[in-house]
């Protein structure tokens, strides 16, 4: 335990120098842990004019707070990093009042270490400002609750910092009392609440994978249907960058591919988010005979350098096209992502597709087809209200024949 606090305090001064968007993401989630804040968001995560504030959220319900992250690469004890930390802080608060005269609240987040008399004086300082709620949180503050129970999965998080055994139990017996009292009341409520939080926690790992299928009416083989391409363009990932694009093309004469008791089919999938950055998959074989697959490992970031997470998504959509002459052979479409099922939808379009915009270093000559739409509308689904569940379909071999059958599996 000892370690970890001396880890804290120097991953606190220095993990995070120059990373001023990951300090606010911190900061932000520490929040909630410090007071009675809610509905706590950030001001420009991206960079960019943020309004004189970092942070925005409301105290007890119904006062405004605005928030300031004022952290020193190295953080600091020293006479030279407390004046820098108060003058920062009286710098910040007067950028706010300029924006907002009648601001009632404001915090400051700090690496510094602050003696209790600075920090009074910057209370005084804010008070007589007409700021009636003033919050400072300074280093050994922030380092507390980091180490608390309640702090430790931010700390990981952003700090890198794993549990040792005796915090663990710590988290363990802080919170098990609330899983005692569902053990006694009801037992399947209990498993229903430990499949919610290992929901939970998966939602919170990066986004690592997304997993496209296509199912054809009968079955098919990649020699058979020869030149043939599907393009999904899924929007809501990346906001406010542009969309990611799947372009999942047949590879005739790579039946070889294909497990041996189909004819299957095998594809290559280029995929951008960004026209000059073009990424090339593997080759991906089907493992049944009427699949598109397409199996892509990928790294997603938010601005702020942060890996993107199922948690990060709101609301997000599905566009999804073909080359002509495969047009009449599909029926669905599916995407899976890191083994949750996102889109299952059936196609209900054959209109043209009209003119679709093709990165220029695309190895794939998709100018050369005609493209027909897929779906009439693009399909959206908002995670808030409609949130993921598992799929039986998540790595290759583990084919669910369900799919095929037209059952949707719902977890």
């Amino acid at each position: 335990m000892a370690g970890n606090v001396r880890r804290t305090e120097e991953r606190l001064r220095n993990h995070l120098d120059s990373h001023q968007a990951m300090r606010e993401q911190m900061c932000l989630a520490l929040l909630p842990l410090l007071g009675s804040y809610t509905r706590e968001e950030p001001r420009r995560p991206k960079g960019g004019p943020d309004g004189a504030r970092d942070i925005e959220a409301v105290l007890q319900g119904t006062i405004l707070v605005w928030g300031a992250v004022g952290f020193r690469n190295g953080g600091g004890r020293d006479e030279k990093s407390r004046k820098w930390a108060e003058q920062k802080f009286k710098d910040d608060l007067k950028a706010a009042l300029q924006e907002n005269p009648s601001l009632p609240g404001f915090v400051f987040f700090t690496n510094v270490d602050l003696t209790p008399k600075r920090r009074e004086n910057l209370y005084s300082h804010g008070r007589a400002k007409g700021v009636r709620e003033v919050a400072i949180f300074d280093f050994e503050r922030i380092r507390h609750v980091l180490d608390s129970p309640e702090g430790l999965i931010v700390r990981l998080q952003y700090l890198d910092i794993e549990m040792s055994k005796e915090e663990q139990l710590g988290l363990i017996h802080k919170f098990g009392e609330k899983l005692h009292s569902v053990v006694s009341s009801r037992f399947d409520r209990v498993e229903s609440t430990l499949v919610r939080m290992e929901r939970f926690l998966d939602f919170q790992k990066p986004i690592y994978r997304i997993d496209i299928y296509a199912e054809h009416v009968n079955p098919v083989s990649n020699t058979t249907i020869k030149d043939e391409a599907i393009l999904l363009e899924l929007d809501g990932f990346q906001r406010p960058f542009p969309p990611l694009l799947f372009l999942c093309v047949n590879q005739p004469g790579r039946d070889s591919y294909c497990n041996s008791r189909y004819s299957g089919s095998g594809t290559k999938t280029y995929w951008w988010s960004e026209p000059q950055e073009v990424l090339t998959g593997g080759l991906n074989p089907s493992y049944a005979p009427n699949l598109f697959t397409s199996y892509n490992r990928l790294y997603l970031s938010t601005g702020g350098g942060k890996p993107l997470a199922i948690a990060d998504l709101s609301l997000v959509s599905l566009k999804a096209y073909c080359t002509s002459g495969i047009r009449n052979s599909i029926r669905r479409v599916v995407v899976d992502v890191n083994g949750y099922e996102m889109f299952y939808c059936e196609v209900d379009d054959s209109r043209p597709a009209g003119s679709l915009a093709w990165p220029e270093k695309l190895p794939y000559d998709a100018k050369a087809h005609q493209w027909t739409s897929l779906l009439r509308w693009p399909l959206e689904r908002n995670l808030l209200f409609l949130p993921l569940e598992p799929s039986t379909r998540f790595s290759p071999g583990s084919y669910d024949s369900r799919l095929s059958c037209g059952v949707r599996h719902r977890g």
